[in-house]
């Protein structure tokens, strides 16, 4: 199993090719976040709508498409457990 051997222990090499990215990524996750916590549904619904609305608001500079994709993974992250 010499795969095992390259995901095991601290010694994987990073993935990642772009830092600025994923920073970009993490501040956006964090923009958007309130908008899927349980205490901000509006009866029983998620307020992604106005999660599009603020990423436009303080990252105009993202195309419609990249917003579009970062409140859905936003919401695939910070979805409620269905248990």
């Amino acid at each position: 199993m010499a795969s095992s051997d390259a995901t095991a222990g601290s010694s994987r090499p990073e993935r990642r090719k772009d830092p600025a990215r994923r920073a970009r990524i993490e501040q956006a996750l964090g923009i958007v976040r309130p908008f899927f916590e349980a205490e901000s549904q509006w009866a029983g619904h998620s307020l992604d709508h106005m999660a599009y609305r603020r990423l436009r608001e303080l990252m105009p500079d993202l195309a419609q498409a990249e917003v579009h994709l970062l409140v859905v993974v936003a919401s695939r992250i910070f979805a409620p457990d269905p248990r």
